[in-house]
C-alpha cells in the first residue's frame, strides 16, 4: 500500500479554509506581489554577482522548493528551470479524487 501523502489528500473542510483566508487575504494581494518580486529580484542579484554573469540561457537546479512555484516561474522566463522536492505538488483542484 502506497503511504505517500500528497497536500490533495487533506479533505473538503481545510480546502474549504484555505479558499476562505485566500479570498481575505485578497486585498492585500499587490502588496504581498512586490514584495515577492522584490525578493525574487534580490536572489538574482546576488546569483549573478557571485556567477560573474547574467541568469540567462543557464540550466537552474532549485532543490527543495516546497509547494512555491515562484523562483522556478521568474528564473524560468530567461533559464531552463527543475525542481526537485519529497513534496508531491498537485495541479490544479480536483476534489473527487
Amino acid at each position: 500500500m502506497d503511504q505517500s501523502k500528497t497536500y490533495a489528500d487533506f479533505g473538503l473542510s481545510r480546502s474549504w479554509r484555505q479558499i476562505s483566508h485566500a479570498l481575505h487575504d485578497r486585498q492585500h494581494a499587490d502588496d504581498n506581489m512586490q514584495i515577492l518580486l522584490d525578493m525574487l529580484k534580490k536572489h538574482e542579484e546576488r546569483m549573478e554577482r557571485k556567477l560573474g554573469r547574467p541568469l540567462e540561457n543557464l540550466k537552474i537546479l532549485e532543490i527543495g522548493p516546497g509547494q512555491g512555484k515562484e523562483r522556478a516561474r521568474y528564473f524560468g522566463i530567461r533559464n531552463e528551470v527543475t525542481g526537485i522536492d519529497l513534496d508531491i505538488i498537485p495541479d490544479g483542484f480536483q476534489p473527487r479524487q
